[in-house]
């Protein structure tokens, strides 16, 4: 173990402790800070590297807030301790994970510990088996089980429904255009002045903790699809296309996103491949032609079949199969270095999140937000 990096995370909690009334630390956070030092248990976003947490190009306080995250989320014992159990609302998956980044919050403001019971969802549509919830996908979010919630009394227990949300959501409460919260939103008392997009990052950041299978599926994936895409200097652009719970005002054109890039390219010449993904079911491939005499476009082919016995995979074509393949697609993004988007998209906020807790947070990112009546992006 490196005690010098175990240290540096003593350090960061003790001084963000003198600014409290009161602070208090214990063997559950000792023990969380010696997992972060041997580079356990937090396996990085989309499989990258498990010691991306100690990266200097991070968001400040990426490795402090992960450690207190998990810490609250796994109790030394679930005996006696409050829960809100989270019930999805059906939207797009990244949408589904920031509306699950409120609840944390609220649960952590509350001293409640989340707890996600399995349950009906359209994003398990193909997954082998029973409903797992989201813990088909990714690693639980806490050691306390739903039956832990049940055993705690009613009393004890509250649910997402109770929280004050609109229905239907305005459109600008679900895609936030602000540094703070909108009505709906919850950010971690004491966190506030940091804003709604440091605090989804570091909640996307713990909850996208991939099942082992699901690593595998990726990398197989990648190793099988033997994209060209450099080591460094890639540019990603994303053509995002409305889901429910996810639908924009302003969608910009292909031709907008290329003109973006081709500003990075005049003051870096080297930068010559875009890594693109559509899910614009109107997407033209002769679109992208005029753009090809200036860019070596890689796209996204289908996905190839992974075969593994063992590993829960789901059907293919199904939405679990998507969200897959919207895992394989975020790692490929993650590669690149400059990035052309729009934060009116869950998906892409979900990306940006993602590059500013894994080792990219001081990257140029260019994005096109719509006339200015939209008002500014958070």
């Amino acid at each position: 173990i490196n005690a010098e990096y175990m240290g540096h995370f003593l350090s960061v909690y003790f001084f963000s402790c003198t600014a409290r009334s009161s602070c208090r630390i214990h063997s559950s956070f000792l023990f969380v800070v010696w997992l972060l030092a041997a580079g356990l248990p937090f396996t990085a976003p989309e499989g990258a590297s498990d010691h991306s947490l100690a990266v200097d190009d991070n968001l400040p306080f990426t490795a402090a807030m992960q450690a207190k995250i998990f810490s609250h989320q796994h109790p030394v014992s679930c005996h006696g301790k409050k829960f809100l159990v989270w019930h999805f609302y059906n939207y797009s998956f990244a949408a589904e994970l920031h509306m699950l980044s409120w609840g944390l919050a609220k649960a952590m403001n509350e001293d409640r510990v989340l707890v996600v019971p399995a349950q009906p969802w359209r994003h398990l549509d193909g997954a082998p088996g029973p409903a797992l919830g989201l813990d088909y996908f990714l690693q639980p979010i806490s050691n306390c089980t739903p039956a832990d919630a049940a055993s705690s009394g009613a009393a004890a227990t509250t649910t997402n429904k109770g929280i004050a949300l609109p229905d239907p959501f305005p459109w600008e409460w679900t895609n936030p255009r602000h540094p703070m919260a909108g009505p709906a939103g919850e950010l971690l008392r004491g966190w506030e002045r940091v804003g709604i997009t440091w605090w989804r990052a570091q909640t996307t950041r713990f909850f996208l903790r991939p099942q082992r299978w699901l690593t595998a599926v990726i990398d197989s994936a990648i190793e099988t699809m033997a994209l060209d895409l450099p080591d460094s200097g890639g540019l990603s652009i994303h053509l995002h296309g409305d889901e429910p719970g996810d639908e924009m005002p302003y969608v910009p054109t292909i031709d907008e996103f290329f003109e973006e890039a081709d500003r990075v390219q005049a003051l870096k010449p080297d930068v010559q491949t875009v890594f693109l993904t559509s899910w614009r079911s109107t997407f033209d491939e002769t679109s992208l032609e005029k753009h090809r005499s200036r860019w070596r476009v890689v796209r996204m082919p289908a996905m190839p079949e992974v075969s593994n016995p063992q590993a829960p995979t789901p059907r293919s074509g199904s939405p679990a199969a998507k969200v897959v393949r919207l895992l394989v697609e975020l790692r490929l993004h993650l590669r690149c270095d400059y990035f052309v988007a729009t934060r009116l998209s869950h998906y892409f906020r979900l990306l940006d999140e993602l590059r500013q807790t894994t080792g990219k947070f001081n990257r140029l990112v260019l994005t096109l937000n719509g006339p200015p009546e939209f008002g500014k992006i958070g």
